[in-house]
């Protein structure tokens, strides 16, 4: 009991932090590369349902940062977080990604559900901060990659929902 209370002092401890820290930090969490990079740095073994916690507690913490505290972040951040949502649901969404990508080795278009989930409601969040002419410029990308097949078709539809 006293862990898990330790570790809710300390994400919200991380959710305060300077947000120009948070961005590369939770950048790096959420992909599966850097992350795995991470981990043979410090020597860190992580299974299949690690990797899916950390990258779904790093996308938390980038949707907290745009939804709470978009204006504390300078335009070339912005420029990047948006970049960064952009790229994380695409990769969440392709065919190639839809059976594993989420690090856990997951078979299957259910595989990455959540993380895909997540990834949609990221790219809202930003593109809602971004305002109406954001949601002109993404809306025709959604609507090609609609096009690609089912789960692009899923996560266009869900990343709308968030909108």
């Amino acid at each position: 009991m006293h862990g898990a209370t330790n570790r809710s002092g300390l994400l919200q401890q991380f959710k305060r932090a300077d947000v120009s820290s948070l961005l590369p930090v939770c950048g790096a969490l959420v992909s599966v590369q850097q992350l795995a990079g991470l981990a043979a740095q410090y020597g860190v073994m992580l299974g299949a349902t690690d990797v899916v916690g950390v990258r779904m507690a790093a996308f938390q913490l980038l949707t907290d940062v745009a939804r709470n505290r978009w204006r504390e972040l300078n335009p070339d951040q912005r420029m990047a977080a948006t970049r960064l949502a952009w790229q994380e649901f695409t990769e969440a969404v392709s065919p190639s990604g839809a059976g594993g990508a989420d690090g856990a080795g997951a078979s299957g278009a259910g595989g990455s559900y959540p993380l895909r989930g997540k990834a949609a409601e990221l790219l809202a969040v930003v593109v809602r901060q971004q305002g109406s002419a954001a949601y002109a410029e993404i809306l025709p990308q959604l609507m090609t990659g609609a096009a690609a097949g089912p789960s692009q078709v899923r996560g266009g539809l869900r990343s709308r929902l968030y909108f």
